[in-house]
């Protein structure tokens, strides 16, 4: 999980995502989105998955695909999206 204040590469695709499809105020929903759901789908997919770095990265994958699907207009996210997701990624590991 990240702890500090640097940019990360998703951060930064993210934040283009949002620029390139009109709506730049979203990096701090994605943000807000970020810090309200990763901890439980961590933490579930932490028990099928028994290697944290797998999970962590597993999980920002999903994020930026879903919201960058989410700001081109293409799909409104609910946490049954991430769930989903992540269910179908886990099957790929």
């Amino acid at each position: 999980m990240k702890t500090s204040n640097m940019l990360t590469v998703d951060d930064l695709l993210i934040s283009q995502s949002c620029e390139r499809n009109g709506k730049i105020g979203n990096l701090q929903s994605y943000k807000e989105l970020h810090v309200t759901l990763y901890p439980k789908l961590f933490t579930e997919t932490l028990r099928v998955i028994n290697d944290s770095k797998k999970v962590d990265s597993l999980i920002q994958e999903v994020f930026v695909e879903l919201w960058i699907n989410h700001t081109a207009g293409k799909l409104s996210l609910t946490e049954h999206h991430f769930s989903r997701a992540i269910a179908e990624k886990i099957k790929d590991v």
